[in-house]
């Protein structure tokens, strides 16, 4: 087998386009959108594309070098990452890849342990000079819908949540609100600019990328994979919420509300509107509600998946040694209060 390094998505050989055909996140236009949109200023994208013995692909490690460190090719929006692999070997592609990466100093985020993928890799990082800790992250909260429609899926819901929907939806069409759900023509760029302008009176923090929600939405509607739900009352937004669906799971990369609506709940309104979309309409399988541990998503999901990150380090490097003592010391920290 052989390592090649390439610089660019551009420069990748034309074989490897299979290779990104696995969810969200491994697909060609949400790297690429990473790679214009997303990267801080001290980094650069950085590929390594494993081939077996008769030349063909079989694993490529979508990267970026940051203070000359490699990482994995993740950004704060990034719901997961692992190494594309071939389909029908795809842990033993990942684990081959890992050992073929040699003791570097790394790290890689937002793997999931459950996938083949993620594990492979896992489990071929670190060795005798080298070692790989591990760390948690953050959580995926899910929920499985099988073959219920969107009426059996709220019967599943607390009753709390069930009652402020119907409650507070009734308050919000009595006054004329409107629900728009977006996929692309000539609404797409007029819902973004809503997004934008109901996100700066929100609650949240500024966006570190502010152009890469716009962006990754253009080229979401270009591929046929962008739900958006939009929410007016008196032709003004209240609610906004990006949404994809691919092979039949919808997923939710962010949502925002008029703080000065709070008393009728047009984000929890919106939310219940575009499930109803997304499960009759578009009758996905699941829906993820994303990275973190939001209080609000185990309303509307029971599962929850652990996303870890893993940092690699080699001994013989008394700096790189150091900073994984650190990380050693301060998750053992972490637990002791906890």
């Amino acid at each position: 087998m052989s390592l090649t390094w390439f610089d660019s998505l551009d420069a990748l050989p034309d074989d490897t386009a299979p290779l990104f055909a696995g969810t969200l996140f491994d697909q060609r236009f949400w790297y690429a959108t990473v790679i214009a949109h997303g990267l801080a200023v001290n980094c650069r994208p950085r590929f390594a594309l494993l081939r077996d013995a008769q030349g063909a692909p079989r694993a490529l490690l979508p990267g970026q070098i940051c203070d000359g460190v490699l990482q994995s090719l993740t950004n704060c929006y990034s719901c997961a990452w692992a190494p594309l692999t071939v389909a029908d070997d795809a842990r033993d592609a990942a684990r081959d890849l890992a050992q073929a990466l040699g003791p570097i100093a790394a790290r890689y985020e937002a793997l999931d342990p459950a996938d083949e993928r993620a594990a492979g890799f896992l489990e071929g990082l670190g060795n005798g000079s080298s070692s790989a800790l591990r760390f948690e992250q953050f959580g995926h909260w899910h929920e499985e819908i099988g073959a219920r429609d969107f009426t059996a899926y709220m019967q599943g819901r607390p009753g709390a949540l069930r009652s402020t929907v119907e409650r507070r939806g009734r308050k919000l069409m009595k006054r004329g609100a409107q629900f728009d759900w977006i996929r692309d023509g000539d609404k797409l760029r007029f819902a973004l600019e809503a997004y934008d302008a109901i996100y700066a009176t929100s609650w949240k923090e500024p966006e570190p990328f502010p152009r890469f929600q716009a962006e990754f939405a253009r080229a979401a509607s270009e591929v046929g994979v962008l739900r958006m739900a939009l929410l007016l009352l008196d032709d003004q937004p209240v609610a906004a919420q990006i949404w994809t669906v691919l092979d039949d799971r919808a997923s939710v990369l962010k949502l925002a509300h008029d703080q000065k609506y709070d008393e009728l709940s047009p984000g929890t309104v919106l939310t219940a509107l575009a499930l109803e979309r997304l499960i009759d309409d578009d009758q996905v399988a699941e829906i993820d509600f994303g990275r973190g541990d939001d209080p609000y998503k185990r309303l509307w999901a029971h599962n929850r998946r652990g996303f870890v990150g893993v940092e690699t380090a080699r001994w013989t490097r008394p700096a790189e040694a150091m900073r994984i003592v650190r990380h050693a010391a301060g998750s053992l920290l972490r637990k002791v209060r906890s």
